[in-house]
């Protein structure tokens, strides 16, 4: 039989275990809680820079940045309007108190350039960006070309730092493998149009340029099956570039959301919030 001493004694051994345990468990738990709450106090500071496309205004982005702010999921801090001769004029600041993610919308006046030349005044606002509103990293959204123009930048600047690091890039009907409806051309003019076309020099470069593309950066591509301008196909050509294990793809199947109701519509604004900021 087993005596009451040796009961007492495994009653203890195994209270402390138990105690060992809980305890065990708290801190990890705690441990765990306290990293996600950095993870996502970083990732709230950092500010998501929105770039439009071809023949895009300030109209281009403008409801969903207001959308976004009334959901409060983040504030419109900072307009950055560059004139046609490259100059660049800032409205606002990106020393918000409101504890929002910071966003940034990029005009360009000169909105039918080439993939290059855009590009190349996107670097330019960014250099500056970084220096005078001290931003080392970013988010890139960038809609139609505005997400070919930011691949640009982004395989022209990897590694320089001189330039803010990229934390999480996205594409909302970028054509990567050109704009195949011939009406479209006939319709529209400016340099831009060559490069948009499928088989393009600007767009072979691209994928030619593709390691100098971020190897670890997160990217989204979002493509709509109503889209009329860019097809399924072209959105999502964009994984010749980045390496599938870093790209998440995501198609809104709704007929009734154009090309440029990609970004009129709360479908995709929740993706984004998802993408950027949980």
């Amino acid at each position: 039989m087993i005596s009451n001493l040796n009961r007492k004694k495994a009653f203890s051994v195994g209270a402390l275990l138990l105690l060992t345990f809980s305890l065990t468990y708290i801190t990890l738990k705690s441990q765990v809680a306290e990293s996600k709450e950095s993870s996502s106090e970083v990732s709230a500071g950092i500010p998501t820079v929105f770039v439009h496309g071809y023949k895009g205004t300030y109209n281009s982005f403008k409801t969903m940045l207001y959308r976004f702010e009334e959901n409060k999921w983040g504030k419109r801090d900072l307009v950055v309007y560059v004139s046609a001769d490259g100059e660049i004029t800032w409205r606002g600041s990106l020393n918000s108190s409101s504890g929002l993610p910071p966003l940034v919308q990029i005009v360009f006046e000169k909105n039918k350039a080439s993939i290059s030349e855009t590009s190349s005044r996107l670097q330019s606002v960014m250099k500056e960006m970084k220096i005078k509103f001290n931003a080392p990293q970013v988010n890139l959204v960038g809609h139609s070309m505005g997400g070919l123009v930011s691949t640009n930048y982004l395989e022209q600047t990897n590694g320089n730092s001189e330039y803010p690091e990229t934390i999480k890039f996205a594409a909302i009907g970028s054509p990567f493998d050109g704009i195949s409806k011939e009406s479209y051309h006939r319709v529209n003019t400016g340099e831009a149009l060559i490069d948009l076309r499928p088989d393009s020099d600007a767009l072979k470069n691209l994928v030619k340029n593709r390691g100098q593309f971020p190897s670890q950066l997160q990217v989204l591509a979002i493509a709509g099956s109503g889209d009329q301008v860019v097809d399924i196909e072209s959105a999502f050509a964009i994984g010749e570039i980045v390496p599938q294990n870093n790209l998440e793809k995501r198609l809104i199947e709704d007929e009734k959301i154009d090309h440029s109701g990609l970004h009129e519509t709360e479908k995709v604004d929740k993706i984004l919030k998802k993408f950027l900021w949980d």
